[in-house]
């Protein structure tokens, strides 16, 4: 499973929720997990495995998945900080300006 071009481009929009419950071990041990793989939040830690697990039925190593999404966050990372260089240049243009 790749991410598509549209994910790529722009962040998605969740608008459906999945709930389930979870034993109080359970609920512990994915706790710890989620902190130890620095993970933000549980709902993150479940879509990221729910990711992987389809990712593994369609025949996809997990590791190449978790690459390619690796490398899709860098290159979101890298647009954000090259607009955020030109608003900081355009400021420092205009004050120099003024």
């Amino acid at each position: 499973m790749q991410p598509s071009q549209q994910q790529m481009e722009f962040p998605v929009q969740r608008s459906k929720m999945v709930s389930f419950r979870l034993s109080a071990e359970e609920y512990h041990r994915f706790e710890e997990l989620r902190e130890a793989r620095r993970i933000p939040s549980l709902s993150d830690l479940a879509r990221t495995a729910m990711r992987r697990m389809i990712a593994t039925e369609d025949g996809e190593d997990p590791v190449s998945y978790d690459v390619r999404n690796l490398q899709f966050k860098l290159q979101s990372l890298s647009e954000e900080l090259e607009r955020l260089t030109r608003l900081v240049e355009a400021r420092d243009n205009h004050g120099l300006n003024s």
